[in-house]
């Protein structure tokens, strides 16, 4: 895999085309600003390599480091899940 890359959606999309984006199954965490970013579950177990910008975000969130690992997908707005 290539150095992971951390994308932003503003408008709806397809949940198949989030789990092609990050390469598998989907986790998510919501952010304190209702902003949510996914992930691959299963990163961690296939070695993926850590996702730097994501790992930011969520840590700055989170209030403590968190290890992000692969592609991720910050959803804003009409993107995000319900």
């Amino acid at each position: 895999m290539k150095e992971p890359t951390t994308y932003t959606r503003t408008k709806p999309i397809e949940f198949s085309q989030l789990q092609k984006i990050v390469g598998g199954y989907i986790e998510m965490i919501t952010l304190k600003n209702g902003d949510q970013i996914v992930f691959n579950e299963d990163g961690i177990s296939l070695g993926l390599p850590i996702n730097l910008d994501a790992s930011r975000i969520v840590s700055v969130d989170c209030g403590f480091p968190q290890s992000i690992v692969g592609h991720a997908v910050v959803l804003k707005n009409k993107a995000r899940i319900e």
